[in-house]
């Protein structure tokens, strides 16, 4: 299954499906976006660049949203750990998966074409995360605009090479549904 893109979907798609409002994120390459939690009935969180809304994630309904698409996300529990799926609308199969790491926060994401992406601490007992592409290259940090226990605002630098990534939105928002689900599971930790 392919995984839709800012660059695969046609705008006058995007406004038909009820996808207006949202920016395209390869123009915010090399931006801070802002990452932040709205107190209203359905609980959800919005990526911000400057005024313009860039995606959504939900973690009560379990939907991530941006101009790419909208994926459900299913939340598998096992007796060790936990596992992400993401999944278009009502499609079967998932187009990324998140798993995290036994021991230590962070994960990977694995897209549907076998591309992977590593979320990390960028120290052990920071705030602060990476995501990276399977060589290396840093596509976003994600830190808490203040310590708190559950922080209610956070930053989202994106790095020049978001424009080059097609599929960057999904990882960008699979990573924040992630650190959410990580500080829900680790409260009192930095992670």
């Amino acid at each position: 299954m392919a995984v839709m893109t800012d660059e695969s979907r046609p705008s006058s798609e995007a406004d038909s499906d009820g996808k207006r409002g949202f920016r395209p994120f390869g123009q915010l390459a090399g931006r801070e976006l802002t990452f932040c939690y709205h107190r209203t009935p359905h609980g959800s969180w919005e990526l911000r660049g400057g005024g313009d809304l860039v995606g959504l994630v939900d973690r009560r309904s379990g939907v991530v949203r941006g101009v790419a698409g909208s994926w459900r996300v299913e939340v598998i529990r096992r007796v060790v750990g936990w596992r992400l799926l993401f999944k278009p609308g009502d499609q079967r199969l998932p187009v990324a998966s998140y798993k995290p790491r036994q021991v230590l926060p962070g994960g990977t994401i694995v897209l549907s074409d076998g591309r992977s992406f590593t979320l990390r601490l960028q120290k052990l007992f920071g705030q602060a995360w990476t995501v990276s592409d399977a060589q290396g290259t840093e596509l976003a940090r994600v830190w808490p605009e203040r310590e708190a226990y559950v922080p209610g605002s956070w930053t989202v630098g994106l790095r020049a090479s978001v424009a080059d990534e097609p599929a960057a939105l999904l990882v960008v928002l699979a990573s924040c549904f992630a650190i959410l689900v990580n500080q829900a599971q680790r409260p009192l930790s930095s992670g």
